[in-house]
């Protein structure tokens, strides 16, 4: 009577072998990547950073094993993003993929970050002066604004809507800190030292400003500033 022999058949192990990979896809590894620092981030931060890897990473390397990508793999999909110029997205995209890497290495589902072979691959974006918006393009750019046609994270668009509402300078908005806002009393307290004449300045809020401030101070309200990043 032939013996079983100890090891498993080569079916049987193409089978486990198909069963291991299904269950370590980048899209699982990067979903559970993605739930294990969810504590870390703020709810617009995190949701921000899933959208960016549905739309644009998923559909290319999402079904592939994470054992299997190699750089190439990763390249190619981070090269879709240029093509459409959003280069600081294909940036933040890489970095994303990157980290996802790290943790299934700390997991033992892989050996190594495909992705550190890729730095100086990206494209550089282009930076330079922007043409200010004339007062007839405001409805368009309100619309675009409101349709996130730019693919903006969510605190950039509220501080957009507050910077058109409230006409503060950009580096008095990024500065503000909760302490300075009296919500029920509708007014912004700048103090004296984040103003460029030297002089504390006091902002009046609307009602849109301070159902923006409401809605924001439910995502970054346990931090000190109004917009942490």
């Amino acid at each position: 009577m032939a013996l079983t022999p100890p090891w498993p058949s080569r079916r049987r192990a193409q089978k486990q072998g198909a069963i291991l990979n299904a269950a370590t896809t980048f899209e699982l590894v990067a979903r559970e990547w993605h739930e294990h620092n969810l504590e870390k981030w703020s709810a617009n931060h995190a949701q921000d950073i899933l959208h960016r890897m549905e739309r644009d990473i998923f559909p290319q390397i999402g079904a592939l094993a994470i054992r299997d990508i190699r750089a190439t793999h990763v390249l190619d999909a981070i090269r879709e993003i240029e093509r459409r110029g959003a280069f600081e997205t294909a940036k933040r995209s890489m970095q994303y993929c990157g980290q996802v890497f790290r943790y299934a290495v700390v997991t033992d589902r892989v050996s190594q970050d495909p992705t550190v072979s890729l730095r100086g691959a990206l494209k550089p974006a282009k930076h330079g002066h922007f043409a200010a918006l004339e007062a007839d393009d405001l409805p368009e750019f309100l619309q675009a604004l409101e349709n996130n046609d730019a693919r903006l994270y969510g605190h950039t668009r509220s501080a957009v809507r507050l910077l058109m509402l409230t006409f503060v300078r950009t580096g008095e908005l990024i500065a503000a800190k909760w302490e300075e806002f009296d919500l029920e009393g509708k007014q912004w307290n700048i103090p004296a030292e984040r103003m460029k004449m030297r002089r504390p300045h006091i902002v009046p809020l609307s009602d849109q400003v301070i159902e923006i401030l409401r809605e924001q101070k439910k995502l970054t309200g346990k931090w000190e500033w109004v917009f942490p990043n």
